[in-house]
């Protein structure tokens, strides 16, 4: 029996701050809490970095904090680092200072649940003397302790790979585990100068060893094992049975539910796809290794992991059962569909876009038809998007070599491939076998040569290339798979690819502007090249490019096909750094992860052409709806299938108004990346939300992962604020700054200078002689200068020093996020920039603004400004719902004179806002949407909200009451309480407001139009 009172706890790793589950403490605090809890006489030791946040967490017996070390890279670009050498750091450091006996090393993100792992300690007795190292067995969880990966014929072996999440022995054992070397840069890079010598099912994995192998191989080696394995894909018969023999005898796994702990941000080990569990050593595997090498009869009990996967009822096998049951399905059903009374229905469910998707999905499943046409939507920081080739413009000048990617850049296609040339290839395949007196079908073939493409993939990953093939030997080898001999084989396949070549040419046409571009570069000296992700060969590519009259451009073509590396994966693009300098090189193309991504991983500069000509090629087939249309029923479909709200108000509002919101937070994170934006503003209260929502957004759709995030700041900046940064020469413009629609001939000086942000007080002070007084329009202008101009000037000062925190005006790009009508606020900062010569370049992002926005992205041409804007097809900004749902976002903050119905009905409604951040990043992830495509949708369906609201909502909504908009004393007041509607004169003003920005102040229209279209 252990006493606890000999057992040292090691918490290694950096603290954790995360909020575990619905507690309120942190995962790290969790941790502690619970070894406190099991192992309450037990030493605790926390083994963290120099300037971690040790504030909160529980009282522990000592706490050892060491210099944090600089991660090695796996890959810099892709931002993957090898975590070997601050495990060692962490865990040696803790283990050094441990007093007890026994040794438990656990994760800072690791809640332990239970004590039992301490009954499998020396629980199994046979050791082998001439493979021990520890002297008793180390226990060790499950997870993650390998000894393969991979699935079916997808497999590389993990020799000597233990777990290290969780491990429990004695302590000297421990310390002699992790008294090893620190893994070098060398070693971490190892295959970025060696070939892998066989299938790597971890493709971006570039190190000798994983953590896990070089701790445990590097111990064997200090402790007198010499064992030869130069890297971890050196695999042979006999160090597989070393492995085995080593890890059995220094290790005892346990399963997870055994083990009893449960892990940050991993599935539990029960739920571990087949890939992962398959190779697992789990502790069914070990007892079996066990018994065979000790010759033992061990009974290994059935975990809750074994019973779980084995049941009939779980979420996994029914996962699985219903899989099979799809698949077979579709057999029948395309069977079915052969008969004739069976073709309308399928045709009419054809027409959905629902189950052309799901066809789609569950086809490429079961035959792995490689993806097409798929786009993305994001950047890496410093990248610059265009919509149009020509925007190319004089990019090029500073670089020696411009690439371009072929397909859907230089050249577009008249249909889709998946219809012309491919099925179109069957069919003549079908015409030239039946004259080989071989019935064999269009279908048919194209069912065989996706099973040969799969061969060429799968061969290729075997040998350590990409997910290429090229047409000859695939086309050779359908037909010898068909039954032909090798030479007829050699001869129809030449036929074959010429007639596809050819079917493909008349296909492509040469994209808008493109001629003129690559005269332009030609003559200006530049190197011209073609690179393509294509299964033609680089010859088909020329005869292409001759036939479109384009090849006399090009100076070299690359294709994938030749090297059997792709784009995609950024091979191709380390293959072409051996002919060219690509520090002076820029890529173009469509594609966002092969020509956006993928050559600036590689330290390729890239512009994405971001058109979306061919977004939904895979959900479109010839007959469909245009791509609006398709647009719009799958958003639909999503937003319904997700609307579990049951009140009208919530569900009116996650229906019509969320998806919007989200689009907006989705259009900043893209827009920010595509245009380097190095800090975001949201102006309060309007931005806020959207600042909220990006954090999450961020977080959750998938092309934003491992990108740099610009710095985001909240600044209060109502147009008092920023009326003084914007253009102070002008006496006029000063007047109508404050009284918006027309000029009056006298009028209040406080009331002029008060929109600007001056007090009263100030005013009366510097002129007692006006207080309350009519001033006359000629006066002020002639007295501007002398007077007035100077109390602006003092006036922007403090704003531009309130500012300055927020380092608003400092060298870089920002981008102001607000919504509203023109872009007041940008127009203000840009003034303030360009009369100020500084090296700031401000983009205006708005939600909810009309046609004149445009007009900013000419305000200061000399500045190279654009203003960014949501692209809503109706103006909407800072008026009726949307005041609800922004303007008073966070208003239980400082719920000064609020209604408690405001409180509660603004708290509803931001809680619906917020549910929704999962579902949309979903249906991005899933169906490759950009902002602009969501949005597109999503905009009209809000405005035609906002305009028509159902009556349903009208009439849950009345009882309810709403604040109107801070005023200049920043109150708040309960719309219900302070006005009258007389409703005949609303509506009269509202059909007055077509085009004006603002009529009768701001208190009418923008504040109760909502009520005027319940009432209406």
């Amino acid at each position: 029996m252990i006493d606890r009172n000999d057992i040292s706890v090691v918490v290694q790793g950096p603290i954790v701050h995360a909020q575990y589950k619905d507690e309120k403490v942190s995962w790290t605090h969790k941790c502690i809490q619970q070894l406190v809890r099991l192992l309450p006489d037990a030493q605790i030791i926390l083994s963290t970095w120099e300037g971690e946040d040790l504030n909160g967490l529980p009282e522990v017996s000592k706490i050892i904090t060491t210099q944090k070390i600089e991660a090695i890279y796996y890959d810099e670009h892709l931002g993957i680092y090898d975590n070997t050498n601050r495990q060692i750091l962490s865990t040696l450091s803790g283990l050094s200072e441990a007093d007890g006996k026994y040794a438990l090393k656990i994760r800072t993100d690791t809640i332990l649940e239970s004590d039992n792992f301490l009954n499998y300690f020396d629980r199994f007795k046979e050791r082998d003397k001439n493979y021990s190292v520890f002297g008793s067995r180390i226990v060790a969880s499950s997870v993650y302790a390998k000894k393969y990966a991979g699935s079916g014929d997808f497999v590389t072996k993990q020799l000597f790979q233990p777990s290290d999440i969780i491990l429990f022995g004695l302590k000297v054992d421990l310390h002699k585990l992790y008294d090893v070397p620190l893994n070098t840069k060398e070693d971490s890079h190892f295959f970025r100068n060696f070939d892998k010598p066989c299938l790597d099912v971890y493709t971006h994995m570039l190190s000798r060893y994983t953590p896990e192998q070089h701790i445990f191989i590097s111990c064997l080696r200090n402790n007198g094992k010499e064992v030869y394995w130069p890297h971890r894909l050196y695999i042979t018969k006999k160090l597989e049975e070393e492995s085995e023999k080593y890890i059995c005898d220094n290790y005892t796994f346990v399963d997870q539910s055994n083990f009893s702990f449960e892990i940050k941000g991993h599935l539990p080990q029960r739920e571990l796809d087949a890939f992962v569990w398959n190779g697992l050593y789990r502790e069914s595997v070990w007892i079996a290794d066990y018994n065979r090498i000790y010759k033992k009869a061990e009974r290994a009990m059935p975990s809750a992991e074994e019973k779980y996967r084995a049941s009939l009822f779980t979420k996994f096998s029914i996962k699985q059962k219903t899989k099979s049951a799809i698949k077979y399905s579709i057999i029948m059903f395309r069977m079915g569909t052969k008969l004739k009374l069976a073709r309308k229905p399928y045709a009419m469910l054809n027409r959905s876009v629902t189950f052309r998707d799901a066809k789609e999905r569950i086809k490429r499943k079961m035959v792995k038809i490689p993806s097409i046409g798929k786009i993305n939507d994001a950047n890496n920081q410093d990248k610059k998007v265009i919509t149009n080739i020509s925007q190319v413009g004089d990019e090029f000048i500073n670089f020696e070599t411009i690439s371009f990617d072929i397909f859907d850049t230089l050249l577009r296609r008249h249909v889709e491939p998946v219809y012309v040339p491919l099925a179109q290839t069957g069919l003549y395949a079908e015409f030239l076998l039946k004259r080989e007196c071989l019935d064999i079908t269009s279908d048919i073939f194209n069912r065989v040569r996706q099973e040969a493409v799969n061969e060429f993939y799968d061969n290729n990953r075997r040998a350590g290339f990409d997910h290429e093939y090229a047409i000859f030997p695939v086309i050779q080898r359908t037909l010898l798979k068909i039954g032909l001999d090798a030479n007829k084989a050699g001869e129809l396949a030449k036929t074959i690819v010429k007639n596809e070549l050819e079917r493909e040419i008349k296909t492509l046409y040469v994209a808008d502007n493109v001629r003129p571009l690559l005269q332009k570069i030609k003559e200006a000296g530049k190197r011209l090249i073609a690179i393509s992700d294509m299964y033609f060969s680089a010859e088909n590519i020329k005869h292409i490019l001759k036939e479109k009259d384009l090849l006399h451009y090009f100076d070299d073509v690359y294709v994938s096909s030749e090297y059997m590396l792709t784009k995609h994966s950024g091979r191709l693009f380390d293959e072409i750094k051996k002919f060219i300098d690509t520090d002076k090189m820029l890529h173009i193309g469509d594609n966002l992860n092969s020509d956006g991504i993928a050559p600036r991983r590689r330290g390729i500069r890239s512009l994405w052409l971001n058109d979306n000509k061919d977004l939904f090629r895979r959900l479109k087939s010839h007959d469909a709806a245009s791509t609006h249309s398709v647009l719009r029923r799958l958003i639909a479909n999503d937003i319904k299938k997700n609307n579990i709200y049951k009140d009208d108000i919530s569900r009116c509002i996650y229906e019509n108004i969320s998806y919007d919101f989200m689009a907006f937070a989705h259009n900043i994170l893209q827009y920010a990346h595509l245009n380097s934006i190095d800090r975001l503003y949201f102006l309060e209260r309007d931005g806020s939300i959207f600042c909220d929502i990006i954090k999450e957004l961020s977080k959750k759709i998938i092309i934003f992962n491992g990108l740099k995030m610009p710095e985001m700041e909240k600044v209060r900046m109502p147009r008092r604020v920023s009326a003084p940064l914007g253009d102070l020469s002008d006496p006029e413009k000063v007047i109508r700054r404050a009284y918006k629609v027309g000029i009056p001939e006298t009028f209040s000086l406080s009331f002029v200078l008060g929109a600007y942000g001056i007090s009263s007080e100030t005013i009366h002070e510097r002129f007692p002689n006006e207080k309350d007084a009519s001033i006359d329009i000629k006066d002020f202008i002639d007295n501007y200068d002398a007077f007035y101009k100077t109390l602006l000037v003092e006036r922007r000062q403090e704003v531009v020093s309130a500012l300055a925190p927020y380092k608003f005006f400092e060298d870089g790009n920002i981008a102001v996020i607000d919504i509203g009508w023109g872009g007041t606020s940008q127009k203000d900062i840009g003034s303030y920039i360009i009369e100020n010569g500084l090296k700031v370049e401000c983009h205006g992002i708005y939600y909810g603004v009309d046609g004149r926005i445009g007009d900013l992205a000419n305000y200061y041409p000399s500045a190279n400004k654009y203003f960014g804007y949501h692209d809503a097809s109706t103006f909407f900004g800072s008026y009726s719902l949307l005041e609800f749902l922004i303007k008073n976002y966070g208003i239980d903050k400082d719920p000064k004179d609020v209604s408690s119905e405001t409180l509660l009905l603004n708290k509803a409604s931001r809680d619906v806002l917020f549910s929704c951040v999962d579902q949309y990043a979903d249906l991005v992830n899933t169906h490759c949407l950009t902002a602009s495509n969501v949005s597109s949708v999503t905009a009209r369906m809000a405005s035609s909200f906002v305009n028509r609201p159902p009556s349903k909502f009208v009439k849950a909504i009345k009882g309810a009451s709403f604040s109107l908009d801070r005023k200049e004393d920043d109150e708040f007041v309960p719309l219900v309480e302070k006005v009258k509607l007389n409703t005949g004169l609303l509506k009269s003003i509202r059909r007055l407001d077509k085009n004006a920005q603002w009529v009768w102040g701001s208190l009418v229209y923008s504040k109760l139009a909502f009520i005027v279209k319940l009432i209406k």
